[in-house]
């Protein structure tokens, strides 16, 4: 379904900031009324068999459309607030939202220190994720930011990049803030952090609402002339992204990187890690997600501000598959075999039915042949991507039971929708052939 302006508008979240709050602030600078139901825990528990994942927050649309995911909300009040310009122009998108991924991987850096319930263990982590962890990814950031900004994260306009960033430091560095146990200094040594972080502060609409809660020269580009992804030679977060430009008779070059040749160029990538993409030989991006909105968008497998809802459909899916594949994140760093056995088959025992059985439900309300309707997006292709990575025939993250997605009818259709998708079926046997 598409439609260009909502009738109507209300974000449901707890009376905390939290992973609404970018969303709220995003709404209020640009000027749109928006309904703030605030939840009670108790409230939540009421309401939660009825939602998308079983999550807040969740942005109900014209009174009957409840779509879930911070971030695919945050982009589409960011397009319909002039915060984030989607097709209208890929380059500048694609630019936030790198910002917007690498902000997030600063957030979940943090994740660990939340599930803690000693308090002097919790200090203890998240002071060690703020001397030896955030340095180098704070330097990366420091870094892009020079290179697109301008007064703000990307050029002289405010942007979702900007509320994103500035929401996430405030919300750790602020007096009173509500991660404790980080420096109040952190992002000192930044200078261009710090600058665009204090424009956002400073911005009227931000100091309003603010206030009101107390008791955030970009470059236009059509179709580039080149394109190069760099990864390793794995499917792993890159395999989404050439599976998209393949599918959509994009050429692009698909660059595979040893070790030593990553060491090597790791010092002038933007935040030090693959996959990245090189526009026209010489803008190199990174963040996998903001790849693939990018690569999407160019293929005709992303709409964005052709089709506001859609795009909003395909972003919940892309979203709920990363917090699926989140939950492996510690087991990947275990280096005991058996624990690291055990930490998975409590994942897909414990973890997954109940995100997997929502994630279904979704596809059973929005999808058809694929994810969103029956044309294939790049929601199919994460569905497909990460869990050809736990289920696959030759599986990168083993010890997950083979049939993890029987059980879920909707899942499993499209995983295989995508699998027998002539194009993809001719991209493996060409990357089989050439592991041989």
């Amino acid at each position: 379904m598409s439609f260009a302006k909502p009738t109507s508008l209300k974000l449901t979240y707890f009376d905390v900031p939290g992973r609404a709050e970018p969303i709220r602030l995003s709404l209020f600078i640009a000027g749109i009324e928006f309904e703030d139901e605030r939840l009670t825990r108790e409230q939540f528990a009421a309401v939660k068999p009825t939602l998308p994942f079983g999550q807040v927050p969740v942005l109900t649309i014209n009174g009957e459309h409840v779509v879930a995911q911070s971030k695919a909300i945050l982009r589409y009040v960011g397009i319909l607030g002039d915060q984030y310009p989607s097709t209208n122009d890929l380059h500048t998108t694609l630019l936030i939202d790198q910002v917007v991924e690498e902000v997030d991987d600063l957030w979940l850096k943090l994740l660990p220190s939340f599930l803690e319930a000693d308090e002097a263990k919790r200090c203890e982590m998240r002071k060690k994720v703020a001397a030896e962890v955030y340095p180098p990814m704070l330097a990366g950031l420091d870094r892009v930011l020079a290179q697109h900004g301008g007064k703000y994260a990307v050029g002289d306009k405010l942007t979702i990049a900007d509320v994103y960033l500035f929401y996430l430091f405030k919300m750790s560095i602020e007096p009173n803030a509500a991660i404790e146990h980080i420096p109040s200094d952190l992002i000192t040594p930044y200078a261009h952090i710090t600058r665009v972080y204090n424009t956002a502060k400073a911005h009227p609409r931000v100091v309003e609402w603010e206030a009101k809660n107390a008791a955030p020269s970009a470059m236009t580009v059509t179709k580039p002339n080149s394109l190069k992804v760099s990864y390793f030679d794995f499917t792993g977060r890159a395999e989404a992204v050439r599976l998209s430009f393949y599918v959509a008779g994009i050429e692009f070059e698909d660059e595979r990187l040893t070790r030593e040749q990553f060491a090597a160029i790791k010092p002038t990538l933007p935040f030090g890690q693959v996959p990245v993409l090189t526009v026209d030989g010489k803008h190199v991006f990174a963040q996998s997600k903001a790849i693939l909105h990018y690569a999407g968008a160019l293929g005709g497998q992303y709409p964005g501000t052709s089709d506001l809802f859609t795009s909003l459909l395909i972003d919940q899916v892309v979203e709920e598959i990363e917090d699926i594949w989140i939950k492996l994140g510690p087991s990947l760093f275990e280096k005991d075999t058996s624990k690291k056995i055990e930490m998975r088959q409590k994942i897909a025992t414990e973890v997954y039915p109940p995100m997997l059985a929502a994630l279904d439900k979704v596809l059973a309300k929005h999808g058809g042949k694929y994810a969103v309707g029956d044309k294939l997006t790049i929601a199919d292709l994460s569905i497909y991507c990460n869990f050809n990575m736990l289920i696959g025939q030759k599986p990168f993250v083993e010890h997950i039971p083979n049939d993890l997605l029987a059980p879920y009818h909707h899942i499993t259709k499209v995983f295989n929708s995508v699998k027998n998708h002539p194009r993809v079926v001719e991209w493996e046997s060409k990357c089989a052939a050439r592991q041989k």
